[in-house]
Order: structure tokens, then sequence, then C-alpha cells
């Protein structure tokens, strides 16, 4: 008889067979049984899929070898948003169909599911995705269901820029709107526009541009400044007569009737005036740049900050001073078991929750302190870093739950970017995530002690509650207020965007609970599934978090709503 530490030697080299693709079909034929008669098995298989899509993930961060667009279009496996080298979609080739036909064939055995021995579903399961999409489906608990993304490399939005802020009275633009190439008027008051590139341009009333792409933009009339971060040199602003490309730094321009003025307030910009060879401006030095046919003669003025900029920034303190005040009015309610605003920050970030102690603070690992919505006097977690996080402990039982963030979203890089997850994802704790095609997902496990049919590598039973897409690239850098309610009473599970409800979904039996916990977690990340092995999936966020509420209650709409209008940018 075999002893037991040969046959868990033997397991071992079954599962680092299986997971690269070698493995016989004799050893393949003992391995499932195997997996059908012991859990333990199935879960250290689970870890490996795990560990193997770590270690891919992270070697192919280190390299340089990227995807065509042309691979992308045929559908292979070297998507450029999955980061994937052609040296790991090579190798992907010769296993992917076996691991399909194994992972199929472990379900039909473990359960006895017609479903899954039929040509046609296994056909459409391989076309799904990449192994990395299984993988992560299988940690989830959720079978591969259909969804429309698949087999398109990217998501596709139109647009050179966001309008971030504006101030007075205008119909025809709406905060939030991705701005194409064209026009970009107004009469009074005062916008912000932030270009894909990174830059950020102040536009005074009344002023005019044309916007000609995410790095170039020709100035008709007006006042205006641009902040140029190092990632966006290279940026340019045009005149008729000239072009002022910036090199990392901050910059007034100033026109009316085709003459402009530039003045440099921090770094250095390259001047093109005309027909003349290219000069440098730095730091305090201006030029006027009067329209062609015009004489250079004229004295130069500072453009100092006008009344309508002095308006600006003194309405964005003042808005400022509004939310801090709302944030403390919100820590009293009673139903808050975490409330974390994010402005505090040293080595934790407090709850101030009026019902939280010191014990539910959150703890910062490798997440950086950034600007939040406020730009100057809010602060905001950035959770970009693999390892970033913010470690909570949130003790008790709760009869319902509503997570509650605003959250800038750069990018949506990996299959699953954390919000808010529960550490083992056990009985009773929640996962609030967003799907790599834009849409808010939430999810509480109902059973950890049994696998779903269809599923054998899942880590229990559970339902995914998904939102439609309420995001895409055109909202790179915007904050969205996002909640997400699971209310076992009217068995409901609730997502919001920006105050308005975007779904509601029904708990039916087979998932409902009505005792939930929460315990250890993670903001912005998910690092322990296991709890006593290293292994962590890749979720951090991309991204920016700058309030975050828990509530042991399910809010009302109407609730959410006036969340989102007390405590969103009044400018």
């Amino acid at each position: 008889m075999m002893n037991r530490t040969s046959q868990s030697e033997q397991q071992e080299s079954l599962i680092d067979d299986y997971i690269n693709g070698v493995i016989s079909e004799a050893e393949f034929e003992v391995f499932e049984q195997q997996l059908k008669e012991d859990p333990e098995l199935r879960a250290r298989l689970r870890q490996a899929i795990a560990i193997d899509e770590y270690l891919r993930e992270d070697f192919a961060s280190q390299c340089e070898v990227t995807a065509t667009w042309g691979d992308a279009l045929k559908g292979n496996d070297l998507a450029e948003g999955e980061h994937q080298t052609k040296l790991v979609a090579e190798k992907k080739v010769a296993w992917w169909p076996m691991a399909v036909a194994a992972t199929l064939a472990i379900g039909c055995l473990v359960y006895g599911l017609s479903f899954f021995s039929t040509t046609e579903y296994a056909k459409e399961y391989a076309k799904k995705g990449t192994e990395s999409d299984v993988a992560q489906q299988q940690l989830d608990g959720e079978p591969p269901e259909e969804d429309s993304s698949k087999g398109f490399a990217e998501g596709f939005a139109e647009g050179f820029a966001v309008l971030h802020e504006l101030n007075g009275n205008h119909e025809k633009y709406q905060v939030g709107k991705t701005l194409g190439a064209g026009a970009f008027k107004i009469e009074e008051g005062a916008a912000e526009l932030h270009f894909f590139c990174g830059a950020r341009v102040v536009l005074e009333a009344p002023a005019e541009i044309r916007i000609i792409s995410a790095w170039e933009a020709k100035c008709i009339e007006g006042r205006l400044r641009a902040e140029v971060p190092p990632a966006a040199r290279g940026f340019k602003l045009v005149t008729e007569s000239s072009e002022i490309i910036d090199l990392g730094t901050e910059f007034a321009l100033e026109i009316s009737d085709g003459d402009a003025t530039v003045e440099v307030i921090d770094g250095e910009v390259a001047v093109l005036h005309r027909s003349e060879l290219e000069t440098r401006l730095r730091t305090g030095e201006a030029r006027y740049l009067p329209k062609i046919g015009d004489s250079e003669a004229r004295a130069y003025s500072s453009i100092s900050p006008t009344k309508n900029f002095l308006e600006v920034e003194s309405k964005r303190k003042e808005s400022f001073g509004v939310w801090l005040r709302e944030s403390e009015s919100l820590a009293r309610d009673e139903r808050l078991l975490a409330y974390y605003n994010f402005q505090d920050i040293d080595h934790v970030v407090p709850n101030i929750a009026n019902q939280g102690d010191e014990f539910s603070d959150a703890s910062i690992v490798m997440a950086t302190k950034e600007d939040g919505r406020w730009p100057g006097y809010k602060t905001a977690l950035d959770f970009r870093r693999a390892g970033a996080r913010a470690r909570v402990n949130i003790p008790g039982e709760f009869e319902a739950l509503t997570l509650m963030a605003w959250v800038r979203i750069d990018s949506l890089d990996r299959s699953y970017s954390a919000l808010f997850m529960g550490d083992g994802y056990e009985n009773g704790e929640p996962h609030w995530q967003i799907k790599e095609d834009g849409r808010l997902m939430f999810s509480v496990m109902i059973d950890d002690s049994r696998q779903p049919p269809g599923n054998p590598l899942s880590g229990g039973i559970h339902r995914v509650y998904f939102s439609p897409v309420i995001w895409d690239f055109s909202k790179s850098g915007e904050w969205l207020h996002l909640a997400s309610t699971y209310d076992p009473e009217q068995r409901e599970v609730r997502h919001f965007v920006n105050g308005e409800c975007v779904h509601e979904d029904t708990i039916i039996d087979k998932y409902y609970t009505d005792t939930l916990r929460i315990g250890a977690g993670e903001i912005g990340n998910w690092g322990q599934p296991f709890r006593r092995v290293p292994t962590f999936a890749i979720r951090n966020l991309n991204g920016r978090i700058d309030e975050l509420g828990i509530y042991g209650a399910a809010l009302g709409k109407d609730e959410v709503k006036e969340h989102y209008l007390r405590t969103k940018v009044q400018f």
C-alpha cells in the first residue's frame, strides 16, 4: 500500500504535470478519480492554479515583449490588456486545450452533468478567453458565463479629453463627459479639462479652444493655464502664429484677437513662432506672440490670476469645507460599521465612524497617499502597485450590508479589480469588485464547504451580482460614487453609480443568507484568499479611493442619492 508521503508526492507531481500540460492520459485518469474523492486535493490544485497565474503575470509584467494589434484582432492570447508575452502565449497554445478538456472532464465525473459533456458547450467554453480568465473564475466560484466582450482584445471609447470641472451655467456641457475633436467654448465662469495624455487645462471665460487630439489643442480666445506632468511632456497648444510645446511644467496663455502672450509659471516650454527657430522659456519668463502680420513690439505684463481664476480656487476650497463638515456629520450614523474618509492618513486610515474604534482602522500596505477629489486639500490612497492594499478587521454579524465609496479608476488591466474583499471568502463574507469589462460586481459566500455544480475547482456556493457596464476608458481618471447593497429581508441586491440605481437583482433561495460577516479584509486588493499560504490573486485596483463607508444595513435609494449629493464636489 502506498504510504501517505509517497501518495502526497505523487499528487504534487500530477498537479505539476496538469498545470504544465504534460500529464499523460493514464495519469489523468488517476488524477481525476483522486479529485473526485479528495476535497483537500481539489483545494491544493486551486492554490497551484493561483500560484501559476501569479507567476505568469509577474513574469509578463517584467517583459517588454507585447502583442501586436494584428495578434489581438486575430483572437490570439496576446491581448495587450492582459500583459501576456509571446513566450507565455506560445506555451499556452500547447496546453490550453488540454487544460480546458481536463476541467470539463473533472466537472463531468464529479457531478455527472451531461451539460458539460456536450461538444458544443466545450467549444463555447474554449472560446471564452485565456486560461487566466478560467483560473480567476475558478477562484471566484463562478462557472464561466456568457460574456459578449470575450474574443476582443480591447474595449474602445471615443474622445481626447474629459470635462473635469465647470463653473457657471452651461447647458451644452456636462461634467464627466468625454470631449472629442472640435470646439469647446464657454461664455462665463471657468472650466477644467483633463486630456488623456495627462495634461490639465483650466480655461477662463470668455474662452474657446479646438481640441485636436489627446496631445494637442488650438487656442482661439481667452485665458488658460496648463499643468503638464512628466508623463505628458510634449503636450502642445497652438495659436494662429505659434506652437507652444510643454516640456513638463505649468504655464499660462492669454489670447486676444489672435495675439498671444505665454508665461512659464514653473518649468520650461519650447516656442515655435512663425518661421523662427525654436526658443526656450523657463520659470518666470514670458513672450509676446503676435498674429501673422503684426509687429513684435509690445510691452509685456504678467498673466496674473484674475477674478475668475481666483473665484474657481475659492469655490474649490469652499466645496472641500462643505464636504469636511458633511463627512463629520455622516460619521455619526449608528448603522456605520466603518467610515474611512482618507483625510488624516499616516500609516493607517482611521475609522471615524462613531461605532468604530482603533482596532478597525485600515492599515496601509504599499498604497501611496495622493490627491483626492479636491487636489491640494483632499487626500486619497492609490493602489496601482501590485501589493498595495489597506488591511481592516471589522468584527460581528450583520443582517444586511451597504458598501459605498468614491473611486477613481485609471484602467481595468486585470480580470478583477478589488474595491473591498473579505480575506478568506468564508460564509457570509462579501466581495466587491469591478470586472475587466467595466461591470460592478458584488457577491456573498453562502456555503464555503460545498462546490457548485459544474465547477469543481470553485471556493464554494455563491452568486456574483453584476451591474451593467459602468466604466470604460473615457471615464479614466474620473471620480465615481459607487455603492452596492445586499438586503436579505427584501431579497434584493442593488448597484448604484453617482447616486442612481443602475441595477436590481433578486436573491433566490439557493443564494440566500441573512448572516453576514466581514472580519479581516482589504480595501483595494485581495491578498490572503487562502490564509495560511502566500498565494494571492493579482486584484489591486489601478486607481484611487478617497472615501469608503461600510454599513450594517441596506441603505435605500433615496439615502444613497443623498450621500452622493452631500459628498460630491460642489463646483
